[in-house]
């Protein structure tokens, strides 16, 4: 504090008196959530309200002399509470205006609900929300595993403890613990769900809002190396042309999965050289422009068509050929989910040096590329990549000898 500003202000009575302007104000700090201060023309009226604060304040000081108060009854547990609860507000209030604040406005179940029976009313919820069919898929299946233990219980009865006792002994179908991200992928739609009981009134508090999400570990981005692109292409283009379309895009321009499965080839422009994704396309209801390489209308012209889906709409059939394919071109033992749009990003990187441009192309951001999807390159990595021609005789590596069909 500089000369001019301690001349500027006192502390009187432990009450600090500053000066503002022609005034000077009185700082009586926090009092109930609310900051009090109060100005006056001179000094001495600022220091006579102070003595009439204290002479207020002067009855509760004796009767805490008089009749001190301990912490002995409490338990240790609502020891730490207390210390706990005096630390979070910091001097913004007092203890109990927290408390009388908190009971004036927490929601108060209105009735005992299951799990089951919010479950089916929080699914039909999503449904009219207009939520995309792989995420009520999700629900169906994560809460519906939480469901499978805990059905029958009331939502205002399920505890913090119980929920993470029930994460730590899951195990998946191969008997396997989950995962730092399936763990935390729980907790994300667990704590949406009881956000939603508390929202309808059913709950009191969100008993997942306490459990600390797993830190994971961050590693390397799995992507294709131009090879292996120039396997998985060829061999989809001697036995299953039909996977062409789907495997171009996804590899070449980046588009998501479940887009292409609702993609048409009226969203895709020779002329102009682009495809585009709809909001109604998109995962994230957001609509984008993807431009098309050259590589990749080269892929696409043979199979070229004017209308209707770009990919097999028959969910078996394209599993069956997907798999096949990827077998044949030996990657169904090495494959990651989402390598081919982790490839794309990589290599379009690599070859603009403009994560703008390829986060646009992707329809996500650029913090998200780098954290999710991209793996460096150097540019001079990339040409082979972009020059993957599907004319015969181009599959480096490749036997001549023809492959049996696939069954």
């Amino acid at each position: 504090m500089t000369r001019r500003e301690a001349s500027r202000s006192i502390q009187y009575r432990a009450i600090r008196i500053r000066r503002r302007g022609r005034s000077w104000q009185v700082d009586y700090g926090w009092r109930k959530g609310c900051r009090v201060q109060r100005s006056f023309k001179t000094k001495d009226a600022a220091k006579k309200d102070i003595d009439q604060h204290w002479a207020r304040e002067a009855p509760e000081v004796e009767d805490l002399r008089n009749n001190p108060v301990t912490l002995c009854h409490l338990t240790q547990r609502e020891r730490v509470d207390v210390i706990d609860a005096l630390d979070t507000l910091n001097g913004v209030a007092s203890l109990r205006d927290a408390a009388v604040f908190f009971v004036q406005h927490q929601t108060v179940p209105s009735a005992a609900h299951s799990v089951q029976d919010l479950m089916a009313e929080y699914r039909e919820a999503k449904r009219k929300a207009n939520c995309r069919p792989w995420h009520l898929r999700t629900i169906e299946y994560r809460i519906g595993k939480f469901a499978e233990v805990f059905g029958k219980r009331s939502v205002t009865d399920i505890s913090t403890d119980e929920i993470t006792n029930w994460l730590d002994g899951y195990q998946s179908n191969r008997g396997e613990p989950l995962s730092p991200v399936s763990r935390n992928n729980f907790l994300a739609y667990l704590n949406a769900f009881f956000n939603f009981a508390q929202k309808k009134g059913y709950a009191g508090a969100n008993p997942v809002e306490r459990i600390d999400r797993v830190h994971v570990d961050r590693h390397e981005i799995a992507i294709l190396t131009p090879d292996e692109i120039r396997r998985l292409m060829v061999t989809a283009r001697d036995h299953a042309p039909e996977l062409i379309p789907y495997l171009a895009i996804a590899v070449f321009a980046g588009v998501r999965p479940t887009e292409l499965q609702r993609l048409t080839w009226e969203s895709v422009n020779f002329d102009l050289r682009y495809i585009h994704i709809a909001g109604g396309i998109s995962k994230v209801r957001n609509e984008r422009y993807v431009d098309m390489e050259d590589v990749l209308v080269k892929w696409l012209e043979p199979c070229r068509q004017t209308s209707g889906p770009i990919v097999v709409q028959d969910a078996y059939s394209f599993t069956r050929l997907f798999n096949l394919v990827r077998e044949r071109a030996g990657l169904k033992d090495t494959w990651t989910p989402d390598v081919l749009r982790h490839t794309y990003a990589s290599y379009h990187v690599a070859r603009y040096e403009r994560k703008d441009k390829t986060a646009l192309m992707m329809g996500h951001s650029v913090k998200m590329l780098d954290k999710h999807y991209r793996r460096p390159l150097h540019r001079s990595d990339t040409t082979e990549f972009w020059s993957i021609s599907p004319e015969r005789g181009t599959g480096k590596g490749l036997s001549t000898e023809p492959i049996a069909p696939l069954t």
